[in-house]
């Protein structure tokens, strides 16, 4: 976190399978999220993609493939739209929080069970 790294997520990062948390907090990063992400760390236990605020588009669905997840933190993208893919949350028996204060995304973390 606190990196000043800016521009798109490098793909790059989707090529790092053995990555337990993934933390990009505070940085300047814009576009969509990467749907490798979801669909190549599989190991990872934390995402945190907080206060990039020119993050835009929607979380991919490739993220229900994180069956690993505990924590994942979306705060302070107030770019992001869409909503919490139904399949994040059926798909995830590990997932404990689900943060997305801040941003446009629908929905709450009582969608998920996990995080009533």
């Amino acid at each position: 976190s606190n990196n000043k790294f800016y521009g798109t997520i490098p793909l790059l990062l989707c090529n790092l399978p053995e990555v337990t948390i993934f933390n990009v907090l505070n940085n300047s990063f814009e576009g969509s999220i990467p749907s490798c992400i979801g669909s190549n760390l599989q190991k990872t236990k934390e995402l945190n993609l907080s206060h990039n605020t020119l993050i835009t588009g929607s979380i991919p669905k490739s993220f229900s493939q994180l069956i690993e997840l505990e924590k994942i933190i979306l705060t302070g993208n107030n770019q992001m739209t869409g909503s919490i893919p139904q399949e994040m949350c059926s798909n995830n028996n590990n997932l404990k929080k689900l943060d997305m204060k801040y941003s446009d995304i629908a929905g709450t973390a009582l969608q998920c069970s996990c995080c009533s």
